[in-house]
């Protein structure tokens, strides 16, 4: 899907249909100029695009036509049987085009929309009073991203003369591997298991991530420290319990019933004061 499509990419677009079609002689854009009306009959039935609004809006962007069918009239003898006829005809070369854009055949994409309320307007005598036809009042809705990373510039705000810090480049940097992406433009947010991601509309989203490890349900420890045979286990490990039988547990330290025996144990007396 392409997401960018430039006015000049859509009236290259109009122009292929026109080429293409079998009954449509000739093709033409921007404002008619009566002074080089063609008044050849094999310039006829002629497509010509007149332009109008350009919409940007959240991820998309709409251009806005009058595209004019027309035909000369050539039947002076049956003017209106031949007006009729011209009508009719046009109207079905506009619902070709629409069907086109609609259907994304072959020059436009599924991403290409007809916004609702197009209107074909029948005319008669128009231009000189030698063209009789149809116009199409048509908005077409195509994809758009909004990438600042487009832009042929390199910012440095607070640049020259305004005294500020400057810092240049713009955008995000992607990488992969450690490597620059220099073909990514669009960072694509997918929301995986145990995590949602929330647009918040002003350039900002949140990550929401629930579930991951199950929580542990402790129950009571109940009954003496003997009954808790895992923790007297893990208990044992650390502690050497036969060593510590023997020393004095009363909390006292005058306890010293549990000291060595010092048994054969003399006195020195040969200490003097010299």
């Amino acid at each position: 899907m392409v997401t960018n499509i430039s006015y000049n990419v859509i009236i290259d677009r109009l122009k292929a249909f026109a080429t293409g079609h079998y009954l449509i002689k000739h093709f033409s854009h921007g404002q008619i100029d009566l002074r080089y009306l063609e008044q050849d009959a094999d310039y006829y039935p002629w497509m010509h695009v007149i332009p109008g609004t350009i919409n940007p809006a959240e991820g998309l962007r709409e251009y806005s036509f009058d595209i004019t069918f027309s035909d000369l009239t050539r039947d002076k003898e049956h003017e209106s049987e031949y007006i009729r006829e011209a009508i009719s005809d046009c109207t079905r070369l506009a619902e070709d085009l629409l069907a086109e854009i609609k259907n994304g055949n072959t020059l436009f994409d599924s991403s290409v929309q007809i916004v609702d309320g197009s209107s074909i307007t029948p005319f008669i005598h128009e231009d000189t009073h030698t063209l009789t036809g149809v116009t199409l009042s048509l908005s077409i809705r195509v994809p758009w991203d909004w990438s600042a990373c487009d832009i042929p510039a390199d910012y440095a705000p607070g640049g020259s003369g305004s005294g500020g810090e400057a810092f240049g480049g713009c955008c995000v940097t992607l990488q992969v591997g450690g490597v620059d992406n220099i073909d990514q433009t669009l960072l694509n947010l997918i929301a995986g298991t145990n995590m949602t991601i929330t647009d918040n509309g002003d350039g900002s989203v949140t990550f929401d991530s629930t579930g991951g490890i199950a929580s542990i349900s402790w129950g009571q420890i109940l009954g003496t420290l003997s009954d808790q045979t895992d923790l007297q286990n893990a208990l044992n490990l650390k502690a050497d319990i036969s060593s510590l039988a023997t020393v004095a547990t009363t909390g006292d330290y005058n306890d010293l019933l549990n000291l060595p025996s010092l048994s054969g144990f003399v006195p020195y007396t040969g200490a003097t004061n010299d």
